[in-house]
């Protein structure tokens, strides 16, 4: 029997085999931990990239995606997201995954 991910929260181990699996594990440890630079190995470069979600609208190419990462992790919420309900595609070069985000945003004592 193959076990099969119903969420990704950031915890799972990764196959290692650099499949799109590991790429969403990946991507949400680098989310989490504010991580820029390993979303940006997570994310093609240039102009081809696009992301959609109800916090940051729609942004097409990788410059204007990093730049809504980085208001996000400038500003003083510590927000961690979980990735559930997914489903995914891909071909020889590109993949997909679609699904639900939760999240929890937390600000530092003080604020």
């Amino acid at each position: 029997m193959t076990a099969r991910l119903t969420e990704v929260t950031e915890r799972e181990a990764r196959g290692g085999s650099g499949d799109a699996l590991d790429a969403l594990i990946d991507f949400y440890r680098a989310f989490n931990a504010r991580d820029l630079g390993g979303l940006a190995a997570n994310w093609e470069q240039g102009d081809a990239p696009s992301m959609d979600n109800p916090m940051g609208g729609i942004r097409r190419g990788w410059k204007p995606i990093s730049e809504g990462y980085m208001k996000l992790f400038g500003g003083p919420a510590i927000v961690q997201v979980t990735f559930h309900g997914f489903t995914s595609q891909g071909g020889d070069d590109w993949h997909c995954s679609w699904g639900a985000s939760s999240a929890r945003a937390r600000l530092p004592i003080g604020r």
